[in-house]
């Protein structure tokens, strides 16, 4: 009868020094003799990079490199995939990440390139629309009635959730999104992306939403305040 003696463990893989700054990501790999799998594990020590570097991985580097080496030029997903190599969703990831930080813009038009770096660089003009002057206290915000409104006239349901800094929660910087014909929503808050060509704000769109609320929140709408009246009417 012979004996089994277990393999001794293979001593871990040293990651490369030196080199490329990739090598600081390289990872440590352990065969593990029982059932012959292998464990992938990254260095506990991440070296700190300096400020202003994304943070979001080689596909997201690839793709701005792309667009940098082609100003102006409108890359579609094929001739992404053909440039990077990374999958469709690294990519639309990338997309998504470099388009919020205002790194891209969705059209090579040099109006909208403006308008997107003064979007990213000022952080004034990124916020100025989403001020919204209106009362604090819980009391003059929209009522529930108004919420629960026919939907030609609702509001932003994100409007009576307001911030300690009287704004809507939804006004950030990639904007509130607009109203849709299947689901129609007004919010005084609105703030359109840099990308739309529709520039004007919720109170430019509907200026009925800026009424004075002092005396209370039926007063902030006329029309939802007579539909309303309208409808006891017909109740009596």
């Amino acid at each position: 009868m012979t004996s089994c003696k277990p393999k001794p463990m293979p001593e871990a893989v040293a990651p490369p020094t030196g080199g490329p700054a990739s090598s600081r990501w390289a990872l440590t790999i352990k065969q593990l003799s029982v059932a012959g799998a292998t464990r992938v594990e990254r260095p506990r020590a991440i070296n700190p990079r300096p400020a202003g570097v994304i943070r979001n991985g080689s596909a997201t580097h690839a793709v701005l490199a792309c667009f940098q080496a082609r100003p102006g030029t409108l890359l579609t997903m094929q001739s992404l995939k053909a440039l990077c190599g990374h999958t469709d969703k690294a990519i639309n990831w990338a997309l998504l990440f470099l388009r919020t930080q205002g790194l891209i813009s969705a059209q090579p038009d040099a109006a909208r390139n403006e308008r997107c770096l003064r979007y990213r660089l000022n952080q004034e003009v990124a916020n100025r629309y989403a001020r919204v002057s209106l009362p604090a206290s819980t009391g003059d915000r929209p009522s529930g009635r108004d919420m629960a409104a026919e939907d030609s006239l609702r509001r932003c349901a994100t409007c009576n959730r307001l911030s300690a800094a009287n704004t809507c929660i939804a006004a950030t910087k990639s904007g509130v999104p607009r109203p849709k014909v299947d689901a129609p929503r007004r919010c005084v808050a609105y703030v359109p992306k840099w990308e739309e060509q529709d520039q004007r704000t919720g109170l430019q769109l509907w200026p009925e939403l800026a009424m004075s609320r002092s005396a209370g929140g039926d007063q902030a709408n006329p029309v939802l305040d007579s539909n309303a009246h309208q409808s006891k009417g017909d109740s009596k």
